[in-house]
């Protein structure tokens, strides 16, 4: 999903759009797919509300140039972050995320991979630095 009307100082996110970000995701046949709550891809700060299909992996990514932390949390639904030291295979830590570790902060630069091993769509959050340059996003995958 693309960025919303940006007509208010706030927003609020209801149960209905959630279910359309699902049956899009899915309709779509997308791994994931998300609501942007930033203005644009500019913005100094990025907040998404994500949605990544039953059984789906991002794959290990990375920012090459940001000293600035990602954040992610728990919505309800449990997910994993396997976080790779230093692009280094045999060093990865996985964080399950949920109620009992609801968020993780990582350094952007650092890589990771979103999990989801669950027969369930996933709903996270994600808030991260801007602007966004996707040659700057590396993946290993």
């Amino acid at each position: 999903m693309t960025n919303r009307d940006k007509k208010k100082s706030f927003e609020v996110i209801s149960e209905n759009e959630i279910n359309l970000l699902i049956k899009n995701t899915k309709d779509e046949n997308k791994s994931w797919h998300r609501i942007c709550l930033h203005k644009n891809a500019n913005s100094k700060m990025h907040s998404m509300v994500m949605c990544m299909n039953a059984n789906v992996e991002s794959g290990f990514h990375y920012n090459k140039n940001s000293i600035d932390k990602v954040t992610y949390s728990y919505l309800g639904y449990s997910f994993q972050v396997k976080i790779m030291e230093l692009n280094n295979s045999n060093n990865i830590e996985v964080i399950n995320i949920d109620k009992s570790t609801p968020i993780v902060s990582i350094e952007d630069s650092t890589s990771r991979s979103i999990v989801n091993n669950s027969d369930q769509t996933l709903i996270y959050l994600e808030h991260r630095a801007g602007p966004y340059i996707k040659e700057e996003i590396m993946w290993l995958d």
